[in-house]
């Protein structure tokens, strides 16, 4: 496994959540280094940059994602990751929920009680997700 794939990309988008995002993010990843995470982070300047950013890095060899926004900034690492993923590849994608409504990370929460304790354990669940 290559270092890229061993480390977490965090895409942050600084305005999500009206700013909000830009102000707590660094405290939020340094929690998570804390608990033993290697993360490298970059973030977007506009809307779309998201997309630019999964994709390339995923060229690098990334294939841990962090989503550091709202839905906005999740869908777009989709976009950006799941067109040029192998179907036999496992991609991950972590959500710190830091945008205006969060609803995708949301139905999450209500299927599993301990997301951070899982990204920080650095145990990983499947979710199957079709886009047909």
């Amino acid at each position: 496994m290559s270092q890229q794939q061993e480390r977490f990309l965090a895409i942050v988008n600084p305005a999500a959540g009206g700013g909000k995002s830009a102000r707590l993010a660094a405290s939020a990843l340094d929690q998570l280094r804390e608990k033993g995470l290697s993360i490298d982070v970059i973030s977007t300047t506009g809307r779309g940059h998201a997309v630019e950013l999964a994709a390339e890095a995923y060229n690098q060899g990334y294939r841990r994602f962090i989503a550091v926004g709202g839905d906005g900034t999740a869908h777009e690492i989709l976009n950006g990751v799941f067109g040029r993923a192998n179907a036999q590849e496992r991609i991950s994608l972590g959500l710190l929920p830091l945008g205006t409504g969060n609803s995708f990370s949301a139905i999450f929460r209500k299927m599993d009680r301990a997301p951070r304790f899982a990204l920080c354990s650095k145990a990983a669940r499947g979710v199957w997700m079709s886009f047909a």
